[in-house]
């Protein structure tokens, strides 16, 4: 697929969605429309995780939700056509299937309420701009791209 064509619509990003969705990606299930209570209960499970190899910072567990399914689809679409991303969307076109990317706290200069829970008992709903999403290369899948996930993060200055 050559990228210098691609522009991703919001048709495009939703079906991408809904497709990683059936098949085993969880932005929607875990991201979109969850409670206070819903964020809450994923705490402990995410605080008592091992830490992974190249994770940095202080292990601060945040865990976000997107108020509407139509803010994640907006998001991600703001995110996958960032200038931030390109270089990382031509690595997963260029790669094999299975390949994962990492796009990290990019900012998609467009502000969405997000449900917060940030451990103990604390949530919130905060607006951010800054957006992950973990993708892998799949051609069998709408755009040949899988989403494992995606979520608001909050951005260290």
């Amino acid at each position: 697929m050559d990228l210098t064509d691609i522009r991703f619509t919001r048709q495009m990003v939703e079906q991408t969605l809904k497709s990683s969705e059936r098949s085993g990606g969880h932005a929607g299930s875990r991201h979109v429309s969850i409670s206070n209570q819903g964020l809450m209960d994923r705490v402990p499970a995410m605080m008592n995780r091992p830490r992974r190899e190249n994770e940095t910072g202080p292990g601060i567990v945040l865990i976000t939700g997107f108020l509407t399914f139509a803010d994640a689809v907006d998001a991600c679409t703001l995110l996958l056509n960032s200038p931030e991303a390109a270089p990382g969307l031509r690595q997963l076109y260029g790669a094999k299937d299975g390949h994962r990317q990492e796009f990290k706290a990019i900012d998609v200069r467009q502000m969405f309420r997000m449900r917060y829970a940030m451990g103990g008992e604390a949530t919130a709903v905060l607006p951010t701009s800054c957006m992950t999403v973990i993708a892998e290369r799949n051609g069998y899948r709408p755009h040949g791209i899988h989403v494992v996930t995606f979520f608001g993060t909050l951005a260290v200055a």
